[in-house]
């Protein structure tokens, strides 16, 4: 064998080492699912063993440094694993797959406007990226940015006071006709929450803080989890809407979420998922009777500031 042939057959050899921990590393994220922690933890040993001894006998090989590096970051996470092997296992919410008239037809908690749930899921069609909207309940606390809006969920100062103060200084509802602009509103980072019977819009881009059940977890992002913590909590209509320009085929499709009090306080709880676009949407003569008692209504609450 030449010189050269067994420098290729260590480069080979070695490169297959390094793509082995390449693809270990890849799921360092999902070893903390606690049912695989035995196996991961045996995985993490022999991976180990292994690598330290070609560290051992190559000590001037410029992947022993990495090796032992790649070995040290995995023995410690095994060892936190086994400190997190107590703790009990938390699931994903179920969702149940719906159509758009399932949707619209879903029983909503009492004192919610049916035309205001409608007309929220109009809005939230024609907006061109991911947003969270919060029917809140009834309750005089929802006016009070520093108070419990209900069960321990706070609204809190706005992430954008500029474009908060556009949206509550205008006295606006979801009965609006909104430019292309003012949707955008709607998607920037936080949560839009709305009054349950005229559709008042509280604010836009605000701090939700919520509590969070350890038992369960949300898969879809921030907003999606904070729909979940808000609704199962705190007793409030959380519509969330996934929407992305670029990623995975059914994200690009999007979907809206409907977090219903009923189902997601039950045990186990679920939610309700449309793929694509619902359909939902006030007729012309609702609509226009909307618009006219919502400008009629004199029995307003205080504005956030």
């Amino acid at each position: 064998m030449t010189v050269q042939s067994c420098l290729l057959e260590q480069n080979t050899q070695d490169e297959a080492r390094f793509k082995r921990w390449w693809r270990f590393t890849k799921c360092v994220g999902s070893c903390f699912d606690r049912s695989h922690n035995r196996s991961f933890r045996e995985k993490t040993s022999a991976l180990c063993t292994a690598d330290l001894s070609f560290a051992a006998q190559k000590p001037n090989s410029p992947q022993a440094s990495s090796l032992c590096s790649f070995s040290s970051i995995a023995a410690l996470t095994a060892s936190i694993l086994d400190v997190e092997s107590s703790v009990p296992s938390s699931q994903f919410v179920s969702r149940r797959e719906v159509l758009g008239r399932e949707l619209e037809l879903v029983k909503l908690p009492c004192g919610i406007s049916r035309r205001v749930y409608k007309r929220v899921l109009a809005v939230m069609e024609r907006l061109p990226k991911s947003a969270l909207v919060l029917i809140m309940p009834d309750a005089p606390g929802i006016v009070d940015l520093q108070v419990c809006a209900a069960n321990g969920v706070c609204l809190r100062k706005p992430l954008n006071a500029h474009k908060h103060g556009h949206w509550v200084g205008r006295r606006r509802t979801v009965f609006d006709e909104f430019t292309d602009d003012e949707l955008e509103d709607w998607c920037a980072d936080g949560a839009v929450a709305v009054r349950p019977s005229s559709g008042r819009i509280l604010g836009v881009t605000l701090r939700v803080d919520a509590p969070e059940d350890p038992r369960f977890v949300m898969d879809g992002g921030m907003r999606t989890a904070m729909a979940f913590n808000a609704s199962r909590h705190g007793g409030i209509l959380a519509v969330s809407k996934k929407l992305k320009d670029t990623g995975h085929e059914d994200v690009i499709t999007g979907w809206t979420s409907v977090f219903v009090p009923a189902l997601t306080a039950q045990e186990p709880p679920i939610f309700l998922r449309c793929a694509g676009k619902h359909g939902i949407d006030l007729s012309l003569s609702e609509l226009r009777q909307a618009q006219m008692r919502a400008r009629g209504s004199s029995a307003s609450l205080p504005t956030m500031v």
